[in-house]
């Protein structure tokens, strides 16, 4: 019965804080470290008061919390998350580290992190319909690989409303014939406007035209809704989907 508790307090005061840390990221895009360290420091005390599996049950849970880790630090290393975003799985590690009811092949941080990855596909085909309705004729133009990254990731957006801070967080994949996908999470929206303004001097873009950008997209809330899904249903989604790929029936049912 404690141990339940202390089990369910410790998901409490991690949600709370990733829900007050979304808002933050939402706001500003920059969020303090003070806040994650609160959550882990005080997850990972009810962790050791409460129960702990044994055997290959820990292992596995061990494992698959590495695994994660190390996903997101490589990431943070590239450039490609925040530490904020590392932070905020080391979270939901301390706070849900083991499996549990409705964990019973993957722990809460690895069905999370599917969870996470399944709302980003989730919005690219969202942007992917809104570009087709909306943004036809930009489509068009494109050629190669573009015509189907491109909608997947990005819209068409006025230079103009660009370099005067109308859209706010959009990030240009393309200027002036030079490609980038990939949002690098360290560039300043100081620095985008530069860019932007630098390529109207060089006379290659007009502020007049419509540029392919990405939305920089705050990733707390992705994770703390991938977090709250987890829980609620489980790793039942990623077992059936696991097993289906392997071709086997699956182990168990989350």
């Amino acid at each position: 019965m404690l141990s339940s508790l202390l089990n369910c307090i410790s998901k409490i005061v991690a949600i709370i804080i990733l829900l007050y840390l979304s808002f933050e990221d939402i706001r500003y895009r920059e969020v303090s470290v003070y806040p994650f360290l609160i959550a882990i420091i005080v997850c990972s005390l009810l962790t050791l008061i409460g129960y702990k599996p044994s055997g290959f049950e820990l292992i596995l849970s061990i494992i698959e919390n590495i695994v994660v880790a190390i996903i997101l630090l490589v990431l943070v290393l590239i450039r490609l998350k925040g530490l904020g975003d590392l932070l905020a799985f080391i979270v939901v590690i301390v706070s849900s580290p083991f499996l549990e009811d409705r964990f019973c092949v993957f722990t809460p941080s690895f069905t999370t992190l599917f969870y996470y990855v399944l709302l980003f596909l989730v919005l690219a085909i969202g942007n992917l319909m809104y570009v087709l309705v909306k943004h036809p004729a930009e489509v068009r133009l494109l050629r190669g690989y573009e015509k189907i990254v491109f909608p997947l990731i990005a819209r068409p957006i006025l230079v103009k409303d660009l370099i005067e801070g109308k859209k706010k967080w959009w990030f240009p994949i393309k200027i002036c014939g030079k490609r980038s996908l990939f949002l690098d999470v360290n560039v300043e929206l100081e620095d985008i406007i530069n860019e932007v303004k630098s390529a109207i001097k060089r006379g290659c873009i007009h502020s007049t035209e419509k540029i392919w950008a990405t939305y920089g997209y705050p990733a707390l809330p992705l994770i703390t809704v991938a977090y709250i899904i987890a829980l609620l249903i489980g790793d039942k989604l990623l077992v059936e989907l696991v097993a289906r790929i392997l071709g086997v029936t699956p182990l168990c049912v989350g």
